[in-house]
């Protein structure tokens, strides 16, 4: 059980999923893990909620195609909203350099027995090939619409824009000379949305393909629409805060109103 949902460790050869992964929180030089091994902090392994232990699975980052093999020996992650928890050397090896989530592609392989033993003993796998730009924007399509699927539709209300009231809803199409919602144009959100960009930080609810639905959310939480051109989406943030703490007040408060796939980014 983690955080109240039972989940039910299941063999599954052909497992293929998109999500997010984090660095797994480690704070002492060895620890115990699910399988009663003695994890090394040095070694290429993961934590997943439901494959079997241990198991061997790929791991993509959606953002630069970077694929690498990693060894699954523990239950995780333990709280949030992430498919699987990445140990640092992985997590190094793959390109994360922070604590905040990154899209990833989960993928289930069956290696050679020189890979199984490089990963038992603390080692660290070849990288694999890069995945292609044209299936990697497959998957950032896959969970760009589960995040849509995910957000609740904007209950209708009234919004007072100065000159009128309009009611805002899913089927509203809002006039942008009455209830204005500005797009920004973020050429460097294209290249690397999830990772670090500028200075500060931002909270991102949701992203949308639809525009309307994009404007109609920030309206009700009084945020702004972002496009990110490379992927065509409309990325709803409020922000940016100069500090980490200030986004995360923000993030409560908006978790609290419903949001519940929203996070924190750099800016």
């Amino acid at each position: 059980m983690i955080a109240g949902v039972v989940y039910t460790p299941q063999d599954s050869p052909t497992y293929d999923d998109v999500g997010f992964a984090r660095i797994a929180a480690t704070d002492r030089p060895e620890l115990a893990n699910a399988n009663g091994e003695t994890s090394i902090l040095s070694g290429a392994w993961a934590a997943h909620r439901t494959l079997p232990i241990p198991s061997y699975v790929e791991v993509t980052m959606l953002d630069s195609g970077r694929t690498i093999l990693v060894r699954v020996n523990d239950r995780g992650p333990m709280s949030g909203e992430g498919i699987i928890e990445l140990s640092p050397m992985a997590a190094k090896q793959l390109g994360i350099e922070s604590q905040e989530s990154t899209a990833v592609r989960v993928r289930r392989v069956n290696p050679p027995e020189q890979e199984k033993a490089v990963l038992r003993t603390g080692g660290m796998a070849t990288e694999r090939l890069e995945t292609p730009e044209s299936l990697l924007k497959v998957l950032r399509g896959k969970i760009a619409n589960r995040q849509q699927s995910a957000a609740p539709d904007p209950k209708p209300e009234l919004i007072d824009s100065g000159k009128s009231k309009v009611k805002a809803g899913k089927n509203t199409e809002i006039a942008a000379s009455k209830v204005p919602v500005k797009i920004k144009q973020t050429p460097e959100a294209t290249s690397n949305p999830v990772n670090r960009l500028n200075d500060g930080y931002i909270v991102q609810l949701a992203a949308f393909a639809d525009q309307k639905r994009a404007e109609a959310m920030a309206q009700k939480y009084g945020a702004t629409v972002s496009l990110d051109r490379a992927r065509q989406l409309y990325r709803v943030r409020i922000g940016p805060y100069a500090k980490r703490r200030d986004a995360e007040t923000s993030l409560t408060s908006i978790k609290a109103r419903g949001i519940a796939q929203a996070q924190i980014l750099r800016n």
